[in-house]
């Protein structure tokens, strides 16, 4: 007995050795805070040589017959996403090690008909260097996805789309690199992916909850998906894994994960030489793992996003600290990671208090005008000028920062040209139209325009960027003929009657992914002339700035020159380069219009909120987002996440201009922030800090 204790006793004191410079109350109190605000629920587990030093199971996993909330536990099962993708890379290293395969081998020896199959290889599939069509950025992927689809069918879709580019000429994430591996992995042992998972990985590691599903089941205690619709978790539509072994299909435990990665990096999966080839980086990407660094430490890590919810893990080898992290709903992941990394690290991070559930105006106004000094001293050896609307609670907060133009301060008259913004704009009189039954969304563009290359393109496809069309605006000859005009005043007019014969054979088809391209909305304004007879600019007056008082959005040619600030770019000024004509006639519905930070406020205030611009209908179409790596685009709107905030509206980059606007459904929030820069890396830090210091404390 005696033993047992002092063996005991060791254990706890090696653990408080471990964790000693680990701030265990800190990440309490943060992952506390996320699930008190319903920012995120699941788990989270951290190991520290060895030794776990910290686990949080917090939310739910589902609901039983009754609406009873079920609770996860530490054996819960969450879909790990990506990180599937560690699993079949080492079943594919394993496969190479006994000669069964080869770094080499090409693509065509398992599948011809795969384009680019003889020149991809093994290591190019592996690196995510194939250059195969990325099968997520299908438009009609939420169509599918959920159903249960054969082979033949993902093939197709990994078929049918010209590649990206040419094999090991770049690295971009493609699903359909790892899919074909498992593929490949199944021809070679002939047996499904699941066995052999569950063969050379999960029985030799002892792993109770890990395997290749297809659907969470509450039975099974699989956590549910949850996404966050106004105040509440409601369950999200979820992919059959089954479509994406290989790459999306494994469920796990935190523990069953952290088991798999400490036997992996200690060479019990792999040899010295594997796990060497495995984690040398080409670019970003390793061999199902990629390079981490924060605050000088390098590691490595895997963060995925499946059916709105998260999972990741870190590992940095000079701490020997492996962080695995499993939200099955969340609204914070984007500094998640390195949050719990900085707990772990010097415990100098302050834990941030999410406020926009309680915020008054009081509290509001006063800790925006505290961080406007910051701002102010960050402005004060730059040329360039920001301007900043809040509308919270039914009152619109104004601050202004920095020079509108020499010896010129920034006040809330100052305008600002919004570039892309104005496709919101665009968008919304479209639909107005269709609400009138002048056009409808499915309808060919064909109708109106007699153009070769417009062909089974539709509305939608312009409003949604997927109607395969090139750019035109920035086109070179056509830059060429712009900065001609502005440096040496030639008499050549753009106007918009020319637009068509710069339109050249689409690369891609249309309905098939999302390109963002100016072209398509520079068509909608053509449309929009079309069927009101009149040109763009008198029907934004007649059918939105008048009827809705909009008295602060304006087309360039209308802003009173007094008023208007000068554009920089590096803290250049640029104006001499500003062609008016061009962005008045080119680009049109593109990026055309000019306005305050007010006039934007309040346009989307009156959209979303008042809701008094289109009907319910109308904006939950604009909401229907397209699957898309770098964003989520609708019809004529962004879904964006700053600081782990999520926000509907659009930005825009101009020539000399900046504009980002931001609608959080969750609390009734706008804010608008317009600056005279572009090309201007503060750009970004300014907008994610004003919103961190507006939401966070």
């Amino acid at each position: 007995m005696k033993k047992l204790t002092l063996f005991l006793l060791i254990n706890i004191i090696t653990i408080i050795s471990y964790s000693s410079n680990i701030d265990l109350k800190g990440l309490d109190s943060l992952f506390n805070n996320l699930n008190n605000n319903g920012l995120a629920m699941g788990s989270v587990s951290i190991v520290k040589s060895g030794k776990t030093i910290y686990n949080k199971i917090f939310g739910k996993i589902g609901n039983d017959i009754n609406g009873n909330e079920i609770k996860p536990n530490e054996n819960t099962k969450y879909r790990i996403g990506n990180i599937t993708e560690t699993y079949t890379a080492v079943l594919v290293l394993q496969l190479i090690e006994e000669n069964k395969l080869n770094f080499s081998d090409k693509l065509s020896k398992y599948f011809k008909n795969i384009p680019n199959s003889n020149k991809i290889t093994i290591e190019y599939l592996l690196w995510h260097s194939s250059g195969l069509f990325n099968i997520n950025k299908y438009l009609d992927i939420d169509e599918w996805k959920s159903d249960q689809q054969n082979q033949i069918f993902i093939l197709n879709k990994i078929t049918n789309v010209k590649p990206e580019y040419l094999p090991n000429k770049d690295e971009s994430y493609s699903p359909a690199d790892y899919y074909l591996l498992a593929l490949i992995i199944e021809k070679i042992c002939n047996k499904p992916y699941s066995e052999v998972l569950n063969e050379r990985i999960v029985k030799k590691l002892n792993l109770e909850n890990t395997y290749s599903d297809t659907y969470s089941e509450i039975e099974k205690n699989e956590a549910k998906s949850f996404v966050k619709s106004e105040f509440k978790w409601i369950e999200a539509k979820e992919s059959n894994l089954n479509n994406f072994i290989g790459s999306l299909s494994i469920v796990s435990s935190t523990s069953d994960i952290l088991c798999f990665l400490e036997s992996l990096f200690s060479e019990k999966l792999l040899s010295t030489i594997s796990l060497k080839k495995m984690l040398s980086i080409e670019e970003n990407y390793g061999m199902g793992i990629k390079t981490k660094k924060i605050n000088n430490k390098i590691g490595y890590e895997v963060i995925s996003n499946l059916d709105k919810t998260f999972a990741s893990f870190t590992y940095l080898p000079s701490e020997n600290l492996t962080i695995v992290c499993c939200l099955n709903g969340n609204s914070f992941t984007p500094l998640l990671t390195d949050f719990i990394i900085n707990f772990c690290d010097e415990s100098n991070l302050n834990i941030p208090k999410c406020n926009y559930v309680s915020n008054n105006l009081k509290q509001l106004n006063d800790k925006i005008l505290k961080y406007g000094n910051v701002i102010i001293d960050s402005l004060k050896n730059d040329s360039f000028g920001m301007q900043v609307c809040v509308f919270k609670n039914g009152t619109f907060l104004k601050l202004n920062f920095g020079n509108a133009k020499p010896n010129k301060l920034v006040d809330s008259n100052t305008i600002f040209a919004v570039g892309s913004s104005s496709k919101l704009i665009t968008s919304t009189l479209i639909f107005q139209a269709v609400e009138k039954k002048l056009i409808y969304l499915n309808q060919p563009i064909s109708d109106f325009f007699k153009s070769k290359y417009l062909k089974n393109i539709t509305i939608k496809n312009l409003l949604t960027h997927s109607s395969g069309l090139n750019e035109i605006v920035n086109d070179k000859n056509i830059g060429k003929i712009i900065l001609k005009r502005a440096l040496f005043k030639t008499n050549h007019k753009l106007v918009t009657i020319n637009l068509l014969k710069y339109i050249t054979k689409p690369q891609k088809q249309p309905n098939i992914q999302f390109e963002y391209c100016n072209t398509n909305y520079i068509l909608l304004a053509y449309i929009l002339e079309k069927i009101y007879h009149k040109k763009y600019f008198e029907v934004l007056d007649d059918e939105l700035l008048n009827p809705y008082k909009l008295d602060n959005i304006y087309s360039l040619t209308k802003v009173n020159v007094p008023n208007m600030s000068q554009p920089y770019s590096n803290n250049q000024n640029v104006s001499r380069f500003f062609c008016d004509e061009y962005y008045n006639n080119f680009t049109i519905g593109a990026g055309s219009l000019s306005a305050n930070a007010f006039g934007l406020t309040n346009f989307l205030n009156k959209l979303f909120i008042e809701k008094s611009i289109l009907s319910d209908s109308s904006i939950k179409n604009m909401e229907m987002f397209n699957n898309n790596p770098n964003f989520q685009y609708g019809m004529g709107l962004i879904q964006s996440n700053y600081r782990g905030i999520n926000f509907y509206g659009h930005s825009g980059d101009h020539f000399g201009y900046a504009s980002r606007n931001f609608y959080n459904s969750y609390d009734n929030t706008i804010i608008t922030i317009l600056y005279n820069t572009y090309t201007n890396p503060k750009i970004e830090n300014l907008t994610e800090n004003f919103i961190y210091n507006f939401y966070f404390e």
